[in-house]
């Protein structure tokens, strides 16, 4: 099994809490897992990608962000919430990602049995923004470390609600680590080359990555994208990004580019696409992109805006 071909499909919900400071279940009958797939619903894409490639032929996945939609901006409907509550197992990013999951957990929605907070149950130091007022930064998942990481609790996760095919789970999940780790030593072989180090990007999205691959970031907006900068700051960026003489500026693929293309005429500079991941478009999905494709791509951009070898 290739754990980068199977299907996602796409509605609209995600997910809370714990067992020893993880997950916690109520456990269903052997008999009725062995015999039905687990339901396993993602709050957005990178989730709905991991749960897919590590569950393989024995989940049915559901993305809750619909392609191309921002999952900052993201709020389930009525029909959403009633299908979350049929779910076995629900995962969602944690660190205020999801601007709902705080309503949704306090109302009096029926819940799914089991519920995983990644960042809640990552061992990872989180990255502290002092610019946001310290604010932790929810995107982890641009760090392949981290998302290897995530790999491995939801595996954990799988086998203790569906303990008869615990190999299958660890093999999918030891292919997927393979392939990550395979990622994350070519963005280092290639980043340790760059003559440029600093990257002028569209919100502050990208400090795990930055922090992996020993670069800085340089923020137009702040932890949401929708957050607008003061003309003070827009020209505070351009001036630094033209003393550091910086050619390219960084854009998202489904996030507003305006701000970006201001700077970049500002100074003379070009743009190019670093993607957050954090939800993929109809078009790229169809096309088979995934998160390892996707990633390949920003190293690509990468290489090119920082003059890498």
């Amino acid at each position: 099994m290739n754990p980068r071909k199977y299907k996602i499909i796409v509605a609209g919900l995600a997910l809370p809490i714990l067992m020893a400071g993880l997950f916690f279940f109520e456990q269903d009958s052997v008999a009725e897992k062995q015999n039905n797939k687990i339901k396993v619903t993602a709050s957005f894409y990178p989730l709905a990608y991991l749960a897919s490639a590590v569950g393989g032929d024995f989940v049915t996945v559901v993305n809750l962000t619909p392609p191309g939609a921002e999952p900052h901006d993201f709020e389930p409907s009525p029909r959403d919430i009633e299908m979350l509550s049929k779910t076995d197992v629900f995962i969602y990013n944690g660190g205020n990602f999801e601007p709902w999951i705080k309503a949704w957990e306090g109302g009096s929605f029926s819940h799914p049995p089991l519920t995983v907070n990644m960042i809640g149950a990552l061992t990872t130091k989180k990255i502290e923004l002092i610019e946001s007022r310290s604010a932790t930064d929810p995107h982890v998942w641009l760090d392949p470390r981290i998302i290897a990481e995530e790999a491995e609790i939801l595996k954990d996760t799988l086998i203790a609600i569906d303990p008869a095919h615990e190999f299958v789970y660890r093999e999918n999940t030891s292919r997927l680590v393979e392939e990550l780790n395979s990622l994350d030593a070519h963005y280092r072989k290639v980043l340790n080359t760059c003559n440029i180090r600093d990257m002028v990007v569209s919100h502050e999205a990208f400090a795990y990555l930055a922090r992996a691959y020993d670069l800085s970031m340089i923020p137009i907006a702040g932890l949401s994208p929708d957050e607008e900068p003061s003309p003070k700051t827009l020209a505070f960026i351009s001036d630094l990004a033209q003393e550091k003489n910086i050619k390219y500026i960084f854009f998202e693929a489904i996030a507003n580019q305006k701000l970006s293309e201001t700077i970049a005429r500002e100074i003379g500079a070009e743009t190019l696409v670093l993607n957050t991941l954090e939800s993929l478009t109809v078009d790229e999905l169809r096309g088979g992109e995934d998160y390892i494709s996707i990633m390949e791509q920003n190293l690509n951009n990468l290489t090119k805006a920082l003059v890498c070898q």
